[in-house]
């Protein structure tokens, strides 16, 4: 038994959840009289309505909406049977082309699925899918805690896939107070006690480099051999700094920008 409807944009709406309620009402008359009926639908709005409980309370009808982001393990035909369905249609629509040379068009589409309906809709797929969801019989132990646990991607556990080198914080952060110009530049106190702090502006122009704190420098300061490295590309990872090239970035700058400086060093 079966029927299609249609909405104007394609999608289920709550008219059409109207329409659905009344064919599974219609469609299970002849076992209403023993009791009342069990609907298990998702949380979709179009099966939430006011007027789809309405209804369903009238006609003894208990609607029972599956929690959020279970579906795939709860709900039976995702379990079971549109896999076979799937496989099936594209069976038969394999097999259109090879007769027919042509695609499967919207005038045919509806012959082929009602085939691959008939060869997937049987009544022990439909059986297995309660089983395999545990709703008939009711078996909790089908659902284990490995299927409902969250994906490793999202996990709290998960550690950065590429753990960053320990001394190129430091590094930068000395050479971000480095002095570069005649001028020495006054450090804020922001700024020594906190060496990690990028806030300082960026220089908008060359006579600007002299009196501010070049956190980026321009190819006419050339960077030690052994600061380049932080400049390379990917792949392995280069070798790190010497402590003493690192620590020869200390040169000339302001003495407490130096002490600072030295105290980042010192954690490496």
């Amino acid at each position: 038994m079966c029927r299609i409807a249609l909405s104007e944009k394609g999608y289920m709406t709550t008219v059409l959840g109207i329409e659905f309620i009344k064919f599974f009402d219609e469609a299970t008359q002849d076992v209403a009289a023993e009791g009342p009926r069990l609907l298990q639908l998702d949380g979709h709005g179009s099966h939430i309505s006011l007027a789809f409980l309405l209804y369903a309370k009238d006609h003894d009808i208990i609607v029972l909406g599956y929690p959020p982001h279970c579906t795939h393990l709860l709900q039976g035909l995702d379990v079971v049977v549109f896999s076979p369905l799937k496989h099936a249609y594209a069976l038969h629509a394999t097999r259109f082309y090879e007769t027919t040379h042509n695609p499967v068009d919207k005038a045919e589409f509806l012959t082929i699925l009602a085939k691959a309906v008939d060869d997937a809709m049987t009544e022990a797929n439909i059986l297995l899918s309660w089983r395999r969801t545990g709703l008939r019989p009711v078996d909790p132990s089908v659902i284990t805690p490995d299927m409902l646990a969250p994906s490793k991607v999202f996990a709290p556990e998960e550690t950065f896939p590429v753990p960053p080198s320990s001394p190129i914080h430091g590094v930068i952060a000395a050479f971000k107070q480095m002095h570069i110009g005649s001028t020495p530049p006054t450090v804020s106190p922001l700024l020594a006690s906190s060496p990690l702090d990028f806030s300082s502006r960026i220089p908008s122009s060359p006579h600007d480099r002299h009196n501010t704190l070049d956190i980026f420098p321009s190819h006419h300061h050339p960077l030690p051999d052994a600061l380049t490295s932080l400049n390379a590309g990917p792949g392995e990872s280069p070798p790190l700094a010497p402590m003493d090239s690192v620590q020869s970035l200390t040169a000339g700058v302001a003495p407490s920008a130096t002490s600072t400086a030295n105290q980042i060093l010192s954690t490496l």
